[in-house]
């Protein structure tokens, strides 16, 4: 069904229902396209599915940043394991680097200039290195509140709902330099 109208969305039952980039969604008069999608499925009761797959727009109160944040039962995050210390850790843009200082972003992204740096070891991933650590990773329950960012918590008894925190920096198709690049430039925008 088209995300266009209420009408559109009320017109069909799903068991089954994935929303890819929800955020995009627009709501129009009283309704809400969210909620009118899922509502599509509650014919099916405790056999239905849900899947929500999108890059939050609109920071904290991105409909998508809501639920895995604040009405998932339980939140996963991805932890990499480095392969040099083999520590795990949640992967931090805070720790993505470019030697050499270098700042024109068309230059970092034709070079592949930019590294992550192990929080553990120090050791300047390249993506490949990136790569290999996503590959060691595994799958560990966290919490996020405003304050402090995401934070290990313990696993959740049969959850209802499930939100998984997946960023591009995990991602071998998103270069390193390529979310270097894009900070310098939008660390040098007015928005």
């Amino acid at each position: 069904a088209a995300a266009e109208s209420p009408s559109q969305r009320a017109s069909i039952t799903v068991q089954d229902l994935f929303l890819d980039e929800e955020d995009l969604y627009v709501s129009g008069g009283h309704s809400n396209a969210l909620e009118d999608f899922k509502g599509r499925t509650r014919s099916y009761g405790p056999w239905r599915k849900v899947v929500r797959a999108c890059q939050p727009k609109g920071g904290e109160e991105s409909s998508i940043w809501r639920g895995i944040t604040r009405e998932a039962d339980q939140l996963y995050c991805y932890e990499v394991a480095c392969p040099a210390c083999r520590q795990f850790h949640l992967p931090d843009l805070a720790n993505l680097v470019v030697p050499g200082g270098e700042e024109d972003p068309k230059e970092i992204r034709r070079g592949k200039l930019a590294r992550y740096r192990c929080p553990h070891c120090k050791w300047a991933w390249s993506d490949h290195i990136r790569d290999l650590a996503v590959a060691a990773g595994q799958w560990r329950p966290y919490r996020y509140s405003p304050q402090h960012g995401f934070e290990p918590a313990p696993a959740v008894d049969a959850p209802i709902s499930v939100g998984y925190h997946l960023p591009a920096i995990l991602s071998r198709s998103v270069s390193l330099s390529e979310l270097a690049a894009r900070r310098i430039i939008a660390e040098a925008s007015d928005d």
